[in-house]
């Protein structure tokens, strides 16, 4: 059962709506949220940021970028250098990658992903 929130979160852009579930998924407790924006009437920006060998959390993000609309954390990360494991791409700019082997115990020992 999803429900409109739009008011939970302060003045939105009209052409956004944001929907909140508690419906149980596999009978396993669940929070979820959504977000639907129309972008063709819309003078949005959409943008994809990394932290550069730092880590921020969802809060830090908003608070570091003009309090977005929406911010979403999407990728995998690891905590030695604080590395996204993912593919990043803002605005056709190569941000961060996978990586497709990682360096084993031996010198000639790779794993493969």
């Amino acid at each position: 059962q999803w429900k409109r929130v739009d008011s939970l979160f302060g003045t939105i852009p009209s052409n956004a709506h944001v929907y909140y579930s508690e419906s149980a998924i596999d009978d396993k407790p669940n929070k979820a949220y959504y977000a639907i924006i129309d972008v063709k009437k819309t003078d949005m920006s959409v943008e994809a940021i990394v932290g550069n060998g730092k880590r921020y959390t969802p809060v830090q993000y908003f608070e570091n970028n003009k309090h977005p609309f929406l911010v979403v954390n999407t990728t995998f990360f690891e905590f030695v250098q604080n590395r996204n494991l993912n593919l990043v791409i803002n605005k056709g700019k190569l941000l961060a990658y996978n990586l497709h082997t990682l360096a084993g115990r031996g010198k000639d020992t790779f794993t493969y992903r």
